[in-house]
């Protein structure tokens, strides 16, 4: 009787140990998805910013840009040959 009682105890004292680990862990999990939240907004909004960087650039160098201008290569046909 006085070992079932011991097992009984045990098993009780484990069971708040891993209650306490459980509750320990899903706060982990939620601080890591917020971080994971955070720098997912972080980087969507960086690139919005290097977008427009980038957009505002490609308009100042199409101002600058030069059209070429390339002569078409004259081909002779098989029959001026024959």
């Amino acid at each position: 009787m006085e070992d079932a009682h011991s097992i009984i105890v045990k098993l009780g004292n484990e069971r708040e140990s891993l209650d306490k680990k459980v509750i320990k862990l899903e706060k982990e999990l939620a601080a890591a998805k917020g971080e994971i939240l955070r720098l997912r907004t972080s980087m969507s909004s960086s690139g919005t910013v290097e977008k427009v960087h980038k957009n505002e650039s490609e308009n100042e160098n199409a101002a600058v840009a030069v059209k070429k201008v390339r002569r078409r290569k004259k081909v002779e046909s098989q029959q001026e040959e024959s």
